[in-house]
């Protein structure tokens, strides 16, 4: 088994500039992914059963989490998105703190922004080609399609249109990726400032105001602003604050694995649930990126949940997460649609919705672990001076 694993792993694992990788972040992104998979697959349960009659997602899901404790209880899966974002503060943070908290060379900005448009830009726009081919093979029509396309590849639709992506709608997120991928550098000098409670200050003042801002963008129907980073820039900034502590505890240091984190981070899981359980929930949400950063610092020191994150099948799911999550949504809905045909009216709701996650899912992750071969990890080679 070890043998068969180490061929996977030198197939799959991810490529870094700096050829270094954080196991526990790519576990992170695994459980990101996971969730959003859950999420979608949820959705699409209730779209195409009639388990609870006809169901129109996004529609429907007031109702259907008054009617069902289990799916009040899913819910918060979508949260998988803001885990993300999370983890994008973090990662793009990470260097920058290192330059003017541990002298490191500062990043140069030629090269991070080259980077970019050589990393993730070419599977991006495979993905939303080969997307756009699919709509308009299914009839959506090439003319009407055509304008969407074109704003989807330059990361504008939510601008332009003020929705999601009709190419495909997860896309929306990958367009806020991008507007902090712009401003980072900006953003991160926050480390430069020398003391440490002032600097860390500053952050937890940073989350606070950006949440209360983005609560009320989200109140104001119909804006455009809440597609935007003004509406998620607080999870950003708490990747930030998740810098402050992986620098001052986790990295170069030896933690001592605890089961009190992994109750910790259970906890974490039901505060999402919580939360959104309340029938105001926006009034809570600034809670949300805290929540986060806890759930990160506990499972880098939980006696479960550390090994857990560091497995190589979690952390290698997490290393593709990219091409997943491009693809995910557009194979559920294929193979779905056979699938779910075979629902099982007679079996409880929980048992039959695992029944169908553990045949879709296991499809759907090998079909983008291909593609993640063929179409995204190639581009993790630098070829650029």
């Amino acid at each position: 088994m070890k043998r068969i694993w180490d061929r996977v792993e030198a197939r799959l694992a991810r490529v870094t500039t700096s050829g270094e990788i954080i196991r526990e972040v790519d576990g992170f992104r695994a459980l990101a992914i996971g969730l959003v998979i859950l999420h979608h697959l949820l959705a699409l349960y209730l779209q195409n059963t009639t388990r609870f009659g006809e169901v129109q997602v996004p529609a429907d899901w007031l109702r259907m989490r008054s009617e069902s404790t289990l799916v009040r209880t899913l819910y918060p899966s979508f949260l998988g998105v803001q885990l993300f974002f999370v983890i994008s503060g973090f990662v793009l943070g990470l260097p920058f703190a290192r330059h003017y908290l541990r002298g490191r060379p500062k990043p140069e900005m030629r090269a991070y922004f080259l980077r970019r448009l050589t990393r993730l830009e070419p599977p991006y726009i495979v993905a939303a080609t080969i997307l756009f081919a699919a709509g308009v093979i299914s009839g959506k029509g090439f003319v009407s399609l055509l304008p969407h396309f074109v704003a989807t590849l330059f990361y504008s639709h939510n601008l332009v249109y003020g929705v999601p992506s009709a190419i495909e709608g997860v896309f929306w997120s990958l367009e806020i990726e991008v507007q902090f991928y712009i401003l980072a550098p900006l953003l991160a000098t926050v480390f430069a400032v020398e003391r440490p409670w002032l600097r860390r200050g500053v952050l937890l003042t940073a989350i606070l105001g950006w949440s209360l801002l983005a609560s009320r963008v989200s109140l104001v129907t119909d804006t455009r602003a809440s597609l935007t980073l003004i509406g998620f820039g607080q999870y950003f900034t708490a990747g930030f604050l998740f810098v402050e502590i992986y620098l001052s505890r986790f990295e170069n240091r030896r933690v001592s694995l605890s089961a009190m984190w992994d109750a910790v981070a259970l906890a974490c899981l039901s505060g999402f649930v919580a939360i959104y359980w309340t029938v105001k929930s926006w009034r809570y949400v600034w809670l949300l990126p805290f929540l986060i950063v806890l759930l990160y610092s506990a499972l880098f020191q939980g006696r479960m949940g550390a090994p857990l994150v560091r497995a190589r099948p979690i952390y290698l799911a997490g290393g593709m997460c990219y091409t997943t999550y491009l693809y995910h949504t557009g194979l559920l809905g294929i193979f779905s649609e056979q699938t779910m045909k075979l629902w099982q009216p007679a079996l409880p709701f929980l048992a039959d919705l695992l029944l169908q996650a553990s045949v879709l899912v296991p499809i759907v992750l090998s079909l983008c672990a291909a593609l993640y071969y063929y179409t995204e990890k190639p581009f993790m080679i630098r070829r650029w001076r």
